[in-house]
């Protein structure tokens, strides 16, 4: 694979993998609100459920990925790093947008928090984790 092309898909990825999850985790209470009004109880469980699944989910799909780069051990290990970092992180903004279906008012604000943490801080660290390097060079034979 040529390396513009591993580079475009390695976008293309980072845009539908960190947009579908959040999306989807992100949903889940309002479904579970909408299906089972004025169950606090199961927002609460969801809160804890739902955010630690996606966490698993992340760490073991950036791990594969980063195992199966054409990065250096150095850069794997920051890779590591980040999307360790990046994905705690966002365990705790999954978990405040799970809860605040419990405090409507808030809502909107926790909304805005998240969009920004998910922009500025969780988007470029994911780009660090999930960057693919590029193919090694092929030996050039002498002779």
């Amino acid at each position: 694979m040529q390396n513009n092309t591993r580079i475009v898909s390695w976008l293309l990825q980072l845009i539908a993998w960190d947009g579908i999850l959040p999306a989807a985790v992100w949903t889940i209470p309002f479904l579970f609100t909408l299906a089972f009004p004025n169950n606090r109880g199961l927002i609460e469980i969801t809160a804890i459920v739902v955010p630690i699944s996606a966490l698993l989910i992340r760490f073991h799909v950036g791990r594969t990925r980063i195992r199966t780069n054409y990065c250096g051990e150095w850069m794997r290990r920051l890779q590591t790093m980040a999307l360790c970092v990046g994905i705690l992180a966002f365990l705790l903004i999954d978990a405040f947008i799970v809860l605040s279906h419990l405090v409507p008012e808030q809502a909107e604000e926790t909304t805005k928090f998240a969009a920004m943490f998910y922009l500025g801080f969780y988007i470029p660290l994911m780009a660090i984790a999930l960057y693919p390097g590029t193919e090694p060079w092929e030996e050039i034979e002498t002779d």
